[in-house]
């Protein structure tokens, strides 16, 4: 069984803006790079861009992810621990995670795409 850890480097280069005093994790490349925005594709055209800005709520299992878009829109993202990484937090359409190959998860939900940092952990089973 292939269990997927998603947004973990993003996750703790969003840290950074903590508690005063605690040293933030070292980002990964990836997250230093989309430091202005996730990659992200809002609709069916176009091409991806580091425009989407990323929040974070609460910690460990079931933080949210908050997504802004460009035009004032967004989506919600629960982490979650049972294989998936993380689904839809809100909304009537799912969440759909695709390992790309290269250290990266792109995140599906409706005609919306992003692309975040992700580390796929193999477990027995």
């Amino acid at each position: 069984m292939l269990r997927i850890s998603i947004a973990l480097a993003l996750l703790a280069g969003l840290s950074a803006c903590g508690k005063a005093g605690e040293q933030p994790a070292q980002p990964s490349p990836q997250a230093s790079e989309s430091a202005s925005g996730v990659p992200c594709r809002v609709g069916k055209a176009g091409p991806m861009t580091p425009d989407c800005a990323i929040e974070r709520e609460g910690s460990g299992e079931g933080a949210v992810l908050t997504i802004r878009h460009p035009d004032g829109g967004f989506r919600r993202l629960q982490l979650v621990k049972d294989g998936r990484g993380v689904v839809a937090a809100d909304g009537a359409e799912s969440a759909v995670v695709y390992l790309t190959g290269d250290g990266q998860a792109e995140i599906a939900i409706g005609d919306d795409l992003y692309r975040l940092p992700a580390v796929a952990v193999k477990t027995g089973h």
